[in-house]
């Protein structure tokens, strides 16, 4: 006889199915046939899509969702989709490129709130058998990536990209280094566990142990140093469940092994020590420039920022003479390459403290969780130890769309994780905190009103996210034509970026097409009036008068006062 489930049990796993879709899909998704922006634009079209999909499923079942999470969770929460808003009406930069995002980056309004819903989702499931499953997608999510970076390494990538290097799906060797980072960190998690069958958990290990190759033979040390972070985090939850004096001797020697590696790890970073030829390289220095700056337009802007993904605005202004100097005067940056500076720079102080809050939710909701649970849980081990991985990386790389949507996955699985801790009685911690994941709910189907609603919600995320890569697409065939009349009305198209505008002005200047490029120029600084380019275009424009270029100098000097080649 099939148990009865309510409403709210099936729309619950409806959110587990759409969660589960969403990570893999999203990492894996590129369009490089047809748009300029074949990584950032296809992720943020899913990832909005899924999202508004989410949240629509919520809100039709706001009052039958079984999981209550705490007032001050949901107040942290608030705070971050709130002035989200408040920053995107009053910072004064361009309301376009704040809901979609910088061209590339696309970590715009549309992205973080999407973010924002996901990690709700995730965490108002508050199940161990989901969050078993929701570790699984992350593991198989790395086996199509593993197996197009192999294609990539062995020089046959049937796709034939520009840049030549070993990238997977997600644009750069950075950003594939620290995914197989934290993939191979859940790969060994699993594999450690001694109650899965052996040939199971020898194929994670080789997995992981590929990856973990995979993302060294890059070139970038991200992956390298998270992966060791990630395995210390997972060594310490190991040690919980060790007893006696061996205990003792365990974690002294994990404390030494600890302090040991830090210390020359962060001296191999800056070039001493050991490991210096093995971790140091050159974008260290770049990076301490792009944090420096990020925290200099916090501390300008500290209440609403200098507007969501518009760091590369204000970039030239803030990074200093010695910064300057050093990097030289056409080393930009549209990042600070620091997730928390990214977030206080573009939305202010309290944009960036609720989200520090969230991740210190997330990180207390796992010490509570593992102080309750009196056994291994290999699912909590795998999360929680690929979460403190992705926190080390959020400290030098950028919130990319295809690694970032883990992160929140994570915390949300995190902070759903200490919620259940937190509903079981005393009598009963020991009954529900020990007992195996199980398959998940596979019942009644889904009613009318919770597949229109889910239905519904990824349609309109697909309308709301579609105008950026249709202009894009728009403007790659523009240009394709080479004719500056289709070129200059793309670039005026829904959704079209500085970047499309800029490339425009560069052709038309390229081309000797004067009339066109005082046109464009003008409406470039117009629309992005901290549009350096467009500025020192009209500068030194003949077909301006005097006055005018004048007027374009000492805007160019402004947003970028340390350049001596300015004037």
């Amino acid at each position: 006889m099939r148990k009865s489930v309510n409403s709210g049990d099936i729309a619950q796993h409806r959110i587990y199915q759409i969660l589960l879709f969403s990570g893999p899909l999203i990492t894996l998704a590129v369009n490089p046939w047809t748009s300029y922006d074949p990584i950032g634009l296809p992720k943020m079209l899913l990832l909005a899509s899924f999202a508004t999909s989410l949240g629509f499923l919520l809100i039709s079942r706001k009052n039958e969702v079984k999981v209550k999470l705490p007032r001050a969770t949901w107040i942290i929460f608030a705070t971050f989709g709130s002035w989200l808003v408040v920053s995107m009406f009053f910072s004064g930069a361009p309301l376009q490129q704040q809901l979609w995002g910088s061209f590339g980056r696309n970590t715009g309004f549309l992205t973080y709130i999407s973010l924002l819903t996901i990690l709700i989702a995730t965490a108002i499931l508050s199940s161990r058998d989901y969050y078993a499953g929701l570790t699984k997608a992350l593991v198989g999510t790395a086996l199509p990536m593993t197996a197009y970076c192999l294609v990539q390494m062995a020089g046959k990538d049937p796709i034939g990209w520009s840049e030549f290097a070993t990238f997977g799906t997600l644009g750069n060797v950075n950003f594939l280094s620290a995914f197989f980072g934290m993939t191979s960190v859940a790969c060994l998690a699993l594999a450690s566990y001694s109650s899965f069958k052996f040939s199971s958990r020898s194929l994670l290990a080789a997995l992981g142990l590929l990856d973990i190759y995979i993302a060294f033979s890059t070139g970038s040390i991200q992956g390298v140093v998270i992966f060791i972070a990630g395995i210390f985090a997972l060594l310490a939850i190991r040690l919980r469940y060790f007893k006696g004096k061996i205990k003792i001797s365990l974690i002294g020697l994990y404390l030494i092994t600890l302090i040991t590696s830090v210390t020359t790890g962060t001296l191999g970073l800056f070039n001493k020590g050991p490991l210096a030829q093995f971790l140091y390289q050159p974008s260290v220095i770049f990076r301490s420039d792009y944090i420096h700056a990020g925290w200099e337009m916090t501390l300008r802007k500290p209440l609403f920022g200098v507007g969501l993904d518009s760091y590369g605005d204000w970039y030239r202004e803030t990074r200093g003479e010695i910064s300057t100097l050093r990097t030289g005067v056409n080393r930009i940056s549209n990042s600070a390459h620091n997730i928390f500076l990214d977030v206080s720079s573009n939305g202010g102080l309290v944009l960036g403290l609720s989200f520090l809050a969230m991740v210190i939710l997330a990180g207390i909701s796992a010490l509570k969780f593992l102080k309750t649970q009196s056994t291994f849980d290999p699912y909590f081990a795998a999360l929680a130890s690929v979460w403190f991985a992705y926190q080390v990386q959020a400290l030098v790389s950028i919130n990319q769309i295809g690694v970032g949507i883990w992160g929140w996955i994570l915390s949300g699985a995190l902070i759903g994780y200490g919620e259940i801790s937190s509903r079981a009685s005393d009598s009963q911690k020991t009954q529900i905190l020990n007992q195996k994941p199980k398959a998940v709910y596979r019942g009644a189907q889904l009613s009318a009103r919770d597949s229109i609603a889910s239905i519904s919600g990824f349609a309109i995320g697909l309308l709301i996210a579609a105008p950026p890569i249709s202009a894009d697409i728009g403007y790659r065939a523009a240009n394709l034509t080479g004719d500056i009349a289709q070129i200059s009305s793309a670039v005026n198209a829904l959704g079209a970026t500085q970047f499309h505008k800029e490339l425009a002005l560069d052709f038309a200047m390229k081309n000797n097409r004067q009339s066109e490029t005082a046109t464009l120029a003008s409406e470039l600084v117009l629309k992005y009036p901290r549009s350096f380019f467009g500025w020192r275009v009209l500068s030194v424009l003949t077909e301006s008068s005097p006055q005018e270029r004048e007027k374009a100098l000492i805007k160019a000097r402004e947003l970028d006062p340390f350049n001596p080649e300015v004037g």
